[in-house]
């Protein structure tokens, strides 16, 4: 199953503070209370075969690449009744491994919290290069990217990305793994995020190996799709 992630996932804005310069500096205030979080957005998932009852979750879209059919969005029913796509597409793999020494320490993975505003994770970053990224395969296509989940155990079992997991024993931080594409480049990323308590030190963390496969859609198809799922999200937009 291919997972084709749609969100638009970093935009960086600067927080300006103001002070008067007649103003004495007071005290520091307390600490206001955590805001709500985002509403998840839709995600476009692929593969070959109808998505089963178990596959994303609701609000997302899933498109079958053996028969064109366009499943969603998916309700608490589930995926209902596929619409037949008459476009064409064209489907490129591209399969990698990250070693463990592979990964560099440290960039900041981006992500967009509310309109102006976003936060950053400070993560190990992983670069490959490649030439089928165009400006119009941004633009106009779809990417997807899948993780092996374990080479030992599964590896025949991939997730697609991006991808977060609790720590298996106190759960008291997650490992997520995401990326970012930019012409000729994607970007995979590494970090850790706090739930309870502090997660081990990313700077010394050795990542495992893992397996990447890179999956890019061209053709008339993907113009379909996003039109038909932008009429089904009521004009929201879908990059």
């Amino acid at each position: 199953m291919r997972k084709i992630n749609i969100l638009l996932a970093a935009f960086i804005a600067a927080c300006v503070l103001l002070a008067m310069p007649s103003c004495k500096k007071g005290d520091t205030g307390p600490a206001g209370p955590a805001g709500q979080n985002g509403t998840n957005g839709s995600t476009i998932l692929s593969g070959n075969g109808a998505p089963s009852a178990s596959t994303g979750n609701n609000g997302d879209f899933y498109l079958d690449l053996s028969t064109q059919l366009l499943y969603g969005p998916k309700t608490a029913s589930g995926w209902g009744t596929g619409t037949l796509l008459k476009g064409n597409a064209n489907v490129m793999i591209d399969t990698f491994t990250i070693k463990k020494t592979d990964w560099v320490y440290s960039a900041v993975y981006w992500f967009a919290t509310s309109d102006g505003s976003s936060q950053g994770y400070v993560a190990k970053y992983f670069d490959h290069s490649q030439a089928l990224i165009t400006h119009d395969l941004l633009n106009t296509g779809m990417i997807t990217v899948y993780g092996q989940t374990d080479a030992g155990l599964q590896p025949n079992t991939y997730t697609t990305l991006p991808y977060s997991f609790m720590e298996n024993f106190s759960a008291a931080y997650s490992f997520n793994y995401t990326y970012t594409t930019t012409p000729g480049k994607i970007r995979l990323f590494f970090f850790f995020s706090k739930n309870t308590a502090a997660a081990p030190t990313l700077s010394t963390y050795v990542p495992p190996p893992l397996k990447v496969k890179l999956a890019m859609v061209t053709g008339t198809i993907v113009a379909e799709a996003k039109q038909l799922i932008q009429q089904r999200t009521a004009g929201k937009y879908i990059p």
